[in-house]
């Protein structure tokens, strides 16, 4: 299976529920991360400074966080993808940045739905919490109301 197909059935494969959407997407995330560092291992990085070196590892927990461990003739250096992929870092690219960019433009994808999917799962809950605050003061005030009627009455 492809790397495109292991990330389009990831896709496909996690859904998120309100209950447990947390930890769901902690875990997902880093089996995409494992996927990409997966398929950037090996490539070759060309840095002014250092000159040709060869991605050994990787490490992260989410995609935008996702770091490189480069290892040149003289040196082992980290370096995250994000900045290389975009240009950022001004000194340092893939040797074959378009193949690398398409692969990190399509876990990238899947990585942006789902933070689209976890911000909704959050303000559902920020909704709920006001929602619930709102009732419990007017059920508070219509308490006092009441209180204070039945203190009148008496």
């Amino acid at each position: 299976m492809t790397y495109y197909e292991r990330v389009d059935e990831l896709r496909d494969n996690t859904k998120f529920t309100p209950d447990g959407y947390e930890l769901e997407y902690l875990t997902a995330e880093i089996v995409l991360v494992d996927l990409l560092g997966e398929y950037i291992k090996d490539a070759e990085v060309i840095s002014t400074t250092y000159g040709t070196g060869k991605v050994v590892g990787t490490s992260g927990d989410t995609l935008d966080r996702l770091i490189m461990e480069v290892a040149f003739d003289t040196d082992t250096k980290k370096f995250g993808v994000l900045p290389v992929i975009t240009g950022k870092v001004l000194l340092t690219k893939f040797a074959d940045i378009s193949e690398v960019g398409d692969a990190w433009d399509h876990a990238f994808d899947l990585h942006t739905d789902w933070t689209r999917q976890i911000t909704e799962f959050k303000r559902a809950e920020k909704r709920a919490e006001a929602d619930a605050k709102k009732k419990a003061a007017a059920d508070q005030k219509a308490e006092e109301k009441y209180e204070s009627t039945k203190s009148k009455t008496i």
